[in-house]
């Protein structure tokens, strides 16, 4: 029995093994709906909720707290869902129009000097976007309703603070970032000018690629699920409680099967679809199954993901860099 156990222990990437610091490659442009670049960190990092955001509202004095390979993140802010990191995703393509390098009292949206060592350059990227873009490279609907969700959860993103603490080198360290800045008109349909903080431009050194494509097919379990198995081994198990944990699913294991697998339609209720069942229809995975009662043996997922799907073709962003001195 023992060894069966030992058996079922997960093989992943997690947030205690280094990341790979590959060479910086500027963000792609808009035109990248199948090979949207996404900070490897952030995905994950269970940031974001696959279930009710406000559960996971935080203040100063409460911050939720997660490990990394070397010191930890503190979040601060309002409780932040897949929604929202559907969001940011659109944001780091949509906003990534051109690279700004210079002070930082000189960015776009003007940054503190304190935002870099001894007042050197910094790098961020900006752009303008509108809620009604954003929607559009979601497939969200168009409507006055949806409109103001992006912007609502526009606002919810830029009021994030990530606390970065204990990040390795000589000399314990930490530091405070948002995902990005912003400004512009209030009107709905109105154009936002976005400023990615240079620690994110940072984050983004070492990325996955998000297809979106699949991505927008499945819902906010199937896209929690994905967004995780993205970065994993070719071939893995791992049981379902700890994966729920893994992307912040509160309800646990047992429930997060009953959504995964969906239900079929009867007379009286709707039909669910099977979120394994889609990832593997779009191409994302090669077979995928859940294993155990539960009960005495734990639920655990089994994927081989498809290693032949089109491998992302990313090229260099040619716009030109805009420096400020």
């Amino acid at each position: 029995m023992a060894k069966k156990e030992k058996e079922l222990e997960p093989t992943q990437l997690n947030m205690l093994e280094e990341f790979d610091n590959s060479i910086f490659e500027s963000i792609l442009p808009v035109s990248t709906e199948k090979d949207s670049k996404y900070p490897k960190l952030l995905s994950i990092v269970p940031l974001f909720a696959a279930g009710e955001r406000e559960k996971y509202t935080t203040d100063q004095h409460k911050g939720l707290v997660y490990r990394l390979p070397k010191g930890r993140i503190r979040r601060i802010g309002p409780g932040i869902d897949v929604y929202d990191e559907d969001t940011l995703i659109a944001i780091l393509q949509l906003g990534a129009e051109k690279q700004v390098v210079g002070p930082p009292e000189a960015m776009p949206v003007a940054l503190h000097s304190s935002s870099s060592p001894q007042n050197k350059h910094i790098t961020v990227y900006k752009g303008k976007v509108t809620a009604g873009a954003i929607n559009g490279f979601l497939a969200r609907g168009g409507g006055g309703a949806d409109l103001e969700g992006t912007r609502e959860s526009i606002r919810r993103l830029a009021n994030q603070r990530l606390w970065f603490e204990n990040l390795g080198g000589d000399n314990d360290q930490e530091g405070v970032t948002d995902f990005f800045k912003y400004s512009g008109s209030s009107d709905l349909k109105g154009e936002l000018l976005i400023q990615i903080s240079p620690e994110m431009v940072n984050l983004l050194k070492s990325y996955e690629v998000i297809d979106m494509t699949i991505r927008r097919e499945l819902n906010a379990t199937g896209k929690a699920v994905h967004r995780f198995l993205t970065p994993q081994p070719a071939i893995m198990s791992m049981k379902l409680d700890d994966l729920a944990e893994a992307i912040c699913y509160e309800q646990g294991g047992t429930a997060l099967k009953r959504s995964l697998l969906g239900r079929k339609p009867t007379s009286k209720q709707k039909g669910r679809p099977n979120q394994l069942e889609l990832m593997i229809s779009l191409g994302f995975l090669k077979e995928a199954s859940i294993t155990g009662t539960g009960r005495n043996t734990p639920f655990v997922l089994n994927i081989v993901k498809n290693m032949q799907e089109r491998k992302a073709d990313l090229e260099n962003f040619a716009e030109p860099v805009m420096s400020i001195s």
